[in-house]
């Protein structure tokens, strides 16, 4: 499942907590997210746009295992409020206005503004259209660091060799197949990144 939640920066400072953490624990709302969901941020005023890709890792976080946030809440008795929360991790981040409220209207995919929360079964054009550009995203940020470690002159010329062999599809399917398992082989669960390899299997 994929969804939209909004952020309102009067409230919290969503952009300070990812800022200091990987994660942020989300006030669930009386909405169902559910470990393994995706939840696109919508940040308000004044960037009005959708910035952030995280995915749900704990679908009701104990009350002590929160994180402590405080500092990031403008009415800091917020954060003792005894609400259920969802831990959502951050996957990736987009900094410019192709998800912005202004983009979004002018492609008809929404009709005045973002509010509350949106389930992509209610809104297939929209979610379709957020998941190319985070996956657009993805590509250039793998092909430019691939260029950045080519250009390094302090390789030798067989490892360059070996990452002009690279292809930008392959980075991306193994980034695609990390996340899907979280980081994890689906099998015995090692989680140690630099052994795991994505391997051509159907996702």
């Amino acid at each position: 499942m994929e969804w939209i939640r909004t952020a309102n920066l009067k409230k919290y400072d969503v952009i300070g907590t990812f800022k200091a953490f990987a994660y942020l624990d989300w006030v669930k709302s009386g909405f169902e997210i559910a470990e393994g969901d995706i939840v696109y941020i919508y940040v308000g005023k004044p960037f009005s746009r959708i910035m952030y890709k995280t995915v749900c890792t704990c679908s009701q976080v104990d009350e002590d295992k929160r994180i402590f946030d405080q500092k990031f809440w403008d009415n800091p008795d917020e954060f003792n409020v005894k609400k259920d929360r969802v831990r959502l991790r951050l996957e990736s981040k987009i900094g410019s206005d192709m998800l912005s409220i202004e983009a979004l209207r002018q492609k008809h995919l929404i009709k005045t503004t973002i509010q509350g929360a949106y389930k992509a079964a209610n809104y297939p054009e929209l979610f379709s259209y957020i998941r190319q550009c985070f996956d657009e995203q993805d590509k250039q940020e793998i092909s430019a660091y691939l260029s950045l470690l080519y250009e390094n002159n302090n390789l030798r010329e067989t490892e360059k060799s070996i990452l002009a062999k690279a292809r930008v599809d392959q980075e991306y399917f193994k980034k695609k197949l990390l996340h899907k398992y979280g980081s994890q082989y689906a099998i015995c669960g090692l989680d140690s990144k630099p052994l795991l390899v994505g391997s051509h299997i159907k996702l």
